[in-house]
């Protein structure tokens, strides 16, 4: 879980969530749609509605057979899976010379949180969840 987690922050690197987010988010997000996931991430993240709000912003991304199909600034209306943070906490892990080790932490100390919808999303989350740690 965490490296599917950092593999989405990664998205939101590219900006540096300044007060032009939006406008950062629409350059970079042909960037990253097309993109296959890596076969780790795709096996929890493909074919997902995903937000990852981190304070008021948030972004959607959506991904179909291991691609991600859709990164917009808006969010998406009948999501998967919601991933909450704040701009602090993103940084922090971004600039660390040990991203996953600050990943680790931040989901240890819910510093980063995510809810999965529907049973079948919060039954392989929380599997998930019991193998990373």
């Amino acid at each position: 879980m965490k490296y599917t987690i950092l593999l989405l922050l990664i998205i939101l690197s590219a900006t540096a969530l300044a007060a032009d987010f939006r406008v950062q988010v629409e350059n970079i997000a042909p960037e990253f749609e097309g993109q296959q996931m890596p076969k780790p991430v795709a096996v929890l993240f493909d074919n997902q509605r995903i937000n990852i709000h981190v304070d008021d912003v948030t972004v959607g991304i959506i991904t179909e057979n291991s691609l991600v199909t859709t990164v917009q600034t808006n969010e998406l209306t009948k999501p998967t899976l919601n991933i909450y943070t704040t701009e602090a906490t993103v940084t922090k892990i971004l600039e660390s010379k040990q991203p996953l080790v600050e990943l680790q932490k931040a989901l240890k100390n819910k510093d980063i949180t995510y809810k999965a919808v529907g049973f079948f999303n919060k039954i392989k989350f929380s599997f998930t969840s019991i193998f990373a740690r």
